[in-house]
């Protein structure tokens, strides 16, 4: 558990504090479905897509066609062990775990297919925690993983030993074949995006001088600006400070107050002159009324961009 705290706390989970959720209460929409191990979301060419519910998708968990032969072929070892008390009481934390991990990622709104059976009402408190989490789906991979190993180890030790590589190598190709439904659909795309480098619009040359002259890049309003991986990108390549980021989780009340500064700064022109703005054709007009002689504001590769104080810039490198 102390190891699982710091990994959070490294990934910066607790940085947002109190008003870190999501967009928006999510938790019981990506949950794990009761069919999740059977259903093959088209990972399969043997077994079917089974019905389910938007959001279910987070909990996949299909185990495949090894996946389930190799998990029949345990149940009887399984049965075996347990008649004969041979169950050690070691695993008992290692299933409670399992345990509260498959309840927290089944949710309070339990599905079964394309039917949710029960919505179990919970106290706010306990919902806004759980919401940080929202994605409960995932926690059921840990039941998936333990599944799978069990079932290879209840194999490998309750057959012969031929029966067992038989089954087991048997299942991987079987896996290995089955799965291959999707593998192709998937390759191609990976394939297409393999590169050292990412595809930008920026193409004009004062992308290339404006990093010498300004720290950060912002969007107005901050956050997901629709061409936000544009600018993170350029941000990151140039050693540049941005706000034009995909955030999962945020501080809604200073994602306010930060909104509510730009929203000044458009009509009022208090822009930062360390600063690059990229900014919508309506903003631009706004701001065209407040920008001095120094600053320029112009379209370059397709986006309106300010750089308060510009032109003194450009005058001063002509003078040198």
């Amino acid at each position: 558990m102390a190891l699982s705290v710091f990994a959070m706390w490294a990934g910066g989970f607790f940085m947002v504090g109190h008003a870190g959720r999501g967009w928006g209460h999510l938790y019981g929409y990506y949950r794990m479905n009761l069919l999740s191990f059977f259903n093959s979301e088209g990972f399969s060419y043997v077994l079917p897509r089974l019905p389910s519910l938007p959001g279910d998708y987070e909990g996949f968990n299909f185990l495949g066609m090894g996946g389930l032969i190799v998990f029949l072929a345990a149940i009887p070892p399984l049965i075996g062990s347990a008649r004969r008390k041979e169950l050690n009481r070691r695993w008992v934390p290692l299933c409670a775990a399992l345990s509260g991990l498959t309840l927290f990622a089944i949710s309070n709104r339990i599905a079964l297919g394309r039917y949710e059976l029960l919505v179990l009402e919970k106290p706010h408190r306990l919902y806004m925690m759980a919401e940080s989490l929202r994605s409960s789906g995932r926690m059921g991979w840990a039941l998936f993983y333990a599944v799978v190993w069990a079932s290879v180890a209840l194999v490998a030790k309750g057959y012969r030993r031929r029966t067992a590589v038989t089954v087991l190598v048997v299942a991987s190709v079987l896996q290995v074949v089955d799965t291959h439904a999707i593998w192709k659909l998937i390759e191609p795309k990976y394939a297409a995006r393999s590169s050292t480098t990412w595809p930008s619009p920026l193409g004009s040359r004062f992308w290339t001088r404006a990093p010498a002259h300004y720290t950060k890049v912002r969007v107005i309003p901050p956050g997901l600006h629709p061409h936000w991986s544009t600018f993170a990108y350029y941000a990151a390549m140039h050693g540049m400070a941005t706000d034009a980021v995909y955030l999962s989780r945020i501080d809604h009340f200073k994602m306010l107050a930060a909104a509510k500064k730009a929203e000044t700064a458009i009509r009022f022109g208090t822009f930062a002159k360390d600063s690059l703005y990229i900014l919508t054709e309506s903003q631009a007009e706004e701001v065209s009324r407040h920008i001095s002689e120094d600053d320029l504001l112009d379209r370059i590769d397709g986006f309106y961009v300010l750089a308060p104080g510009w032109r003194r810039i450009e005058e001063r490198e002509m003078g040198n």
